[in-house]
């Protein structure tokens, strides 16, 4: 556990060096994240793979998290294996007393996503996930504006989200991809969790859902590839979402329409429309006709992309060194939501877009999770052509 009395640096161990795995690591060791050191890597193989080079020989190697653990060189964990392995190592390392950081999504089952968050607390730990657009100026602009009423209360939400190209050789050289029983889920579980969570952290969370999905269409995988959801609130409000990692160049865009005007976010521009009274006043007292009400249009130009590698482990570090638990940027228990979510839509598509009542209740959970066993126990093993290490930072690009 972090010594909170001394202003010694955190010292963080990385759990899997794959690509997201690399990514922080290399971060670490060129001294991006002040107030952090790396000071250990667990990975399968006995020694550094080649791309590690760089990197300090102090740096402690394992080949397993509970060597890591027992050995007591970290003070917090950057867990970053692929999605199935999230919840037992997350609440292991809590067990051991370490802090963690999870890459998304926290899990891919409702059930685990609510132990590890009760675990954390279990255990007085600090936890957070990498929802590392939740740093970035744009959207936080954006959640600012509908929290604060700029366009009064919601009505319509249309959320293109499109721009996750992925190719077929991606999935090819890396075996779990793709497959239920490697990731458990495709385009929701692997690009989406941000966008589940930009959803909910935006817009709060629906009351219902229906979803439909396409397996496969565009790649030869098992998983969804394509996604659309139309989802209800409470006070009326509706919010349709399109995904897909099969479409090019794709686009990112967001129309949020209120009672008092509307937002647009594409690029790096929010254009804002106001209305000087809600739009049902004027409706109701407007000469007859075709009239149409003053309207004031501001635009603001803000920064799209935002520190997408360290701006989730920079807020992670500073919590643990001002001791102020409850201001993570991105607390692990609102990865509970986003896990909702996925789940929700999986289980509409998988029943024909049927209706799902949200928040999902424990028979809900249940019956999610036992169809993602069968769809586990049917998975067909992929054979990588061979092991490739992607640099994430070309997944940050946008249109």
């Amino acid at each position: 556990m972090l010594d909170t009395s001394s202003t010694a640096p955190v010292r963080i161990g990385i759990i899997g060096l794959g690509s997201a795995g690399m990514l922080h690591a290399q971060a670490l060791s060129d001294g991006l994240v002040p107030g952090a050191i790396l000071s250990a890597v667990v990975s399968r193989s006995g020694s550094f793979p080649e791309p590690t080079a760089p990197f300090s020989s102090e740096i402690a190697h394992f080949e397993t998290l509970e060597a890591l653990l027992e050995a007591s060189v970290c003070d917090a964990v950057i867990v970053a294996t692929p999605h199935l392995m999230h919840p037992a190592q997350t609440i292991a390392a809590f067990a051991a007393g370490c802090h963690v950081l999870c890459e998304k999504p926290a899990s891919i089952r409702l059930s685990d996503a609510r132990e590890m968050a009760a675990s954390a607390l279990q255990h007085d730990c600090h936890y957070s996930l990498n929802y590392n657009r939740r740093v970035v100026p744009l959207y936080r602009r954006l959640r600012e504006l509908v929290h604060t009423g700029k366009i009064g209360e919601m009505r319509r939400v249309h959320w293109t989200s499109t721009s996750w190209l992925r190719v077929q050789s991606y999935f090819d050289t890396s075996p779990w991809r793709g497959t239920w029983a490697g990731e458990g889920g495709g385009l929701l579980v692997n690009q989406w969790p941000h966008i589940l969570d930009l959803w909910q952290w935006i817009c709060g969370m629906p009351t219902r859902l229906q979803a439909h999905c396409a397996f496969g269409r565009h790649h030869n995988i098992e998983v969804e590839d394509e996604v659309h959801i139309y989802a209800e609130y409470g006070r009326g409000a509706t919010v349709t979402l399109v995904g897909s990692t099969g479409e090019a160049p794709g686009s990112e865009r967001i129309e949020i329409v209120g009672s008092r005007g509307s937002i647009i976010s594409e690029g790096n521009q929010l254009t804002i429309t106001t209305l000087e009274m809600p739009v049902e006043e004027y409706i109701a007292s407007a000469q007859p006709g075709f009239p149409r009400p003053e309207t004031r249009v501001e635009t603001e130009m803000l920064d799209a992309e935002g520190d997408l590698v360290t701006g989730i482990t920079r807020d992670f570090v500073n919590v643990l060194q001002s001791k102020t638990p409850g201001s993570l940027i991105a607390p692990g228990a609102d990865g509970v939501n986003g896990v909702m979510l996925a789940n929700a839509v999986l289980l509409s598509a998988w029943a024909d877009g049927s209706w799902i009542e949200l928040p999902l209740d424990t028979a809900a959970g249940a019956e999610f999770d036992r169809l993602l066993a069968e769809k586990i126990a049917g998975s067909k093993p992929r054979t990588a052509r061979e092991s490739t290490i992607f640099s994430l930072t070309d997944s940050f690009r946008k249109p």
